[in-house]
């Protein structure tokens, strides 16, 4: 296994945690596509790829949901962060349906995910938690 979920990702909010376990997991199903057998790698990477737009735009839009119900007040970075994310994936998934079965592609695309799923989560995320938990308030 490349990555794995421990406490340390964790946010203590449910469905956010839940949705972050699932990013680790096609991170980890990018990964094992390389095990597999050659003729079947570009279709496993390009489905992979998919899988991994669909299920961020779904994430993203929770998360900006929640965000926007507290009045979280760093909301509008938050959201140019994801759409700048949401870019690059939509920039590799185009490169993969192009080049299908490159390896070296879905390893770039493999880390670019685990890095920003990392960093995301261990940084950005971290500052709209208290505001979900507590609520909206005026100060914010």
């Amino acid at each position: 296994m490349l990555i794995s979920w421990n406490e340390k990702y964790e946010t203590g909010i449910e469905e956010i945690d839940k949705q972050h376990k699932t990013l680790f997991k096609i991170a980890e199903s990018l990964y094992a596509a390389k095990e597999g057998e050659e003729k079947e790698l570009g279709q496993s990477i390009d489905k992979t790829a998919d899988e991994f737009l669909e299920y961020v735009k779904y994430h993203f839009k929770t998360e900006e949901s929640l965000m926007e119900k507290c009045c979280f007040k760093g909301l509008d970075e938050h959201k140019r962060v994801h759409k700048e994310f949401e870019e690059k994936a939509i920039s590799y998934q185009a490169r993969i349906k192009e080049e299908s079965g490159d390896m070296f592609l879905a390893m770039e695309m493999m880390n670019f995910l685990i890095d920003w799923i990392i960093g995301h989560i261990l940084v950005m995320d971290r500052e709209y938690v208290e505001c979900v938990k507590n609520g909206c308030t005026n100060d914010r």
